[in-house]
């Protein structure tokens, strides 16, 4: 039995920054990050008996960037497409990813 959870997640948050000022001042400045969010989404899968398999990362972009990759876990793969999202190309890339990783046969499904 395996479970594969996919969850996206933004590199920005989109929660508001907090202020601080002195009481009655009308004027407040407030600091915020100047980046736009980029989407990740994450594949990550495991077995019930606890065994799992490397993450397989998905990045919104039309092309390749092996620096997103950096700091990866070992054994992560990473795919690109505009939509950030498990796409159906993507989906059976990873599926023979999923046989050569768990190497499923009669005797052990």
């Amino acid at each position: 039995i395996y479970n594969v959870d996919e969850t996206g997640i933004m590199t920005v948050p989109k929660k508001q920054s907090k202020c601080l000022s002195l009481r009655r001042k009308r004027q407040v400045g407030c600091l915020t990050s100047g980046e736009r969010g980029v989407l990740v989404t994450v594949e990550i899968y495991m077995s019930a008996s606890g065994a799992f398999m490397p993450p397989m990362f998905i990045f919104s972009s039309s092309r390749t960037k092996p620096e997103l990759q950096d700091d990866a876990p070992p054994g992560s793969t990473a795919h690109y497409h505009p939509s950030g999202w498990m796409q159906k190309e993507i989906f059976l890339s990873w599926f023979d990813q999923f046989i050569s990783f768990w190497k499923p046969s009669k005797e052990h499904p």
